[in-house]
């Protein structure tokens, strides 16, 4: 059997004939991650709890700027305030499910993932290596599928609902003057809001999912430990008591014994002086 050469770097890999592919090493398509041995294979793993807490933050994200921002530009117009109130986070929820609907597998509100196993999983465009340090093998993937890219699509989704849906609303349940130009306002503020939520997201998505992982560990450690200790105080604490009622049984028996030997030794003194007597 004729050894294959394993391609170069961390996320250079081969891709399997019955993808398509040619047997060279490449990057990968999107939803595939190369093994330890070099092939491209399909992310088919469910996603982690930190996956799930790290896509609720950045969709909560945006729904806290949206208030924050109606809370200070709408403080006297209470109906032009929960019209925007009510609708920011019917946005973000069907953005969010359309999304889910259309990554793998399709048609579910389920995810296939690649799990996160270092910080430079988000950052691959940076780990392409060089041949003989001259040609530079581009390798750039999303090893993190679909952590990176479903981000990205819920935005886009939520803008364009926020471009299409508040005109309308607006135009429908608000009047002229004033509060039509509040409601103008706090629409355009979705146009910063998201490509600057776009832009963080992709410089800075690892550095985040990294501190959000790494507070959520050190909050289980933390909890974890106070439970073991509060346990173990629990049973010190049963273990005196259990010591001091047996040390008080032990007491009792030995006070009732040497009072049952005195009594007894009385007894047979007295039996053995009546049958002298007798």
């Amino acid at each position: 059997m004729d050894l294959v050469e394993k391609c170069p770097g961390r996320y250079c890999g081969k891709l399997n004939f019955s993808i398509g592919g040619l047997n060279e090493c490449t990057s990968c398509p999107s939803g595939y991650r190369t093994n330890v041995s070099k092939y491209c294979m399909p992310c088919n793993e469910s996603l982690q709890l930190y996956d799930w807490l790290y896509l609720g933050f950045m969709a909560i994200l945006p729904l806290a700027l949206h208030w924050l921002y109606i809370f200070s530009v709408c403080q006297h117009k209470s109906k032009l305030a929960v019209m925007h109130i009510l609708s920011a986070p019917c946005e973000l929820c069907f953005a969010g499910i359309v999304s889910l609907l259309l990554f793998s597998p399709a048609g579910t509100l389920d995810l296939d993932s690649c799990t996160v196993r270092q910080l430079s999983d988000w950052y691959t465009i940076f780990f392409n290596p060089k041949i003989k340090y001259t040609t530079t093998l581009h390798c750039a993937q999303e090893a993190v599928y679909p952590l990176y890219s479903i981000v990205f699509v819920c935005y886009l989704f939520s803008l364009s609902l926020s471009i299409i849906l508040r005109p309308i609303w607006t135009y429908k349940c608000v009047g002229k003057g004033a509060e039509r130009k509040l409601s103008t306002k706090v629409t355009y503020a979705a146009l910063y809001f998201y490509p600057t939520l776009m832009l963080i997201h992709a410089i800075a998505a690892g550095l985040l999912f990294s501190v959000i992982t790494s507070t959520m560990a050190a909050d289980r450690s933390l909890m974890y430990s106070n439970f073991t200790q509060n346990s173990s105080d629990s049973y010190d604490a049963t273990l005196t008591q259990d010591t001091e009622m047996w040390y008080q049984c032990n007491l009792k028996v030995i006070l009732y014994t040497s009072h049952y030997r005195q009594n007894h030794f009385y007894v047979c003194r007295t039996y053995t002086w009546f049958a002298k007597d007798t």
